[in-house]
C-alpha cells in the first residue's frame, strides 16, 4: 500500500534558480523600481558592449494615471552610470531608450535620467598560474590515483590550490 501512495504522489521538478528569484524579485521590482527583473538580467544584451561595463537601470519612473482606463504613458528610466562615461552615455540615449522599448515591445520609455554613481564590480583578480614546481608537487600527491582522467583533472586543481596558496602565503609575509 506504501508504494502506491508513493507512486501516486507527484514530485517537483527542479527549477533554475533565475526563475525561482524571478518569482521572489518580480513584485519588489515592480513595486518599488517600476521594472521586471527580466530588464536587469538582459541588461548587458540590451546595452550593448560598450556601455553594459559601466551601466546599469535603476528604476522606471511611470507617469501617474487617474484612472485605470487611462492610457499608460512611457516612462523615464533612470540609469546608474559610473561618471566618466555619463557623456557618452547620453550622447547613445537614444538608441538606449530604443532598444530597451524594443526589449518591452512597446514604448515603455521616452526619456532617461543618468545617475553618476559606481557600477563596475572591482575586477575580479586572475588566480595565479601554477610554476612547475607546483605541477609536480600536484603530481606527487596524485601518483596513486589508478584512473587516468582523474588523475590529470586531480593533478590539475591540486596545482590550482597550491599555486594560489603560495601567493597567499607570499602575501601574508609581506
Amino acid at each position: 500500500m506504501q508504494d502506491e501512495n508513493a507512486a501516486g504522489k507527484r514530485r517537483r521538478k527542479a527549477e533554475p534558480i533565475g526563475a525561482l528569484a524571478g518569482r521572489v524579485l518580480e513584485p519588489a521590482l515592480a513595486q518599488r523600481a517600476g521594472m521586471n527583473w527580466h530588464l536587469l538580467a538582459a541588461w548587458d544584451a540590451i546595452a550593448g558592449l560598450p556601455h553594459a561595463a559601466w551601466t546599469r537601470p535603476e528604476r522606471i519612473r511611470w507617469q501617474r494615471r487617474v484612472s485605470e482606463t487611462d492610457a499608460v504613458e512611457p516612462g523615464v528610466l533612470v540609469l546608474a552610470c559610473e561618471g566618466s562615461r555619463a557623456l557618452e552615455v547620453q550622447h547613445d540615449a537614444a538608441a538606449l531608450i530604443s532598444r530597451v522599448n524594443a526589449f518591452f515591445g512597446f514604448e515603455a520609455v521616452n526619456k532617461l535620467r543618468i545617475v553618476q554613481k559606481p557600477v563596475a564590480p572591482t575586477p575580479a583578480s586572475r588566480p595565479p598560474a601554477p610554476t612547475e614546481a607546483d605541477r609536480q608537487a600536484a603530481n606527487r600527491l596524485v601518483a596513486a590515483v589508478s584512473d587516468p582522467q582523474l588523475k590529470e583533472r586531480l593533478a590539475r586543481l591540486g596545482a590550482g590550490v597550491l599555486a594560489r596558496n603560495r601567493l597567499r602565503g607570499a602575501a601574508g609575509r609581506k
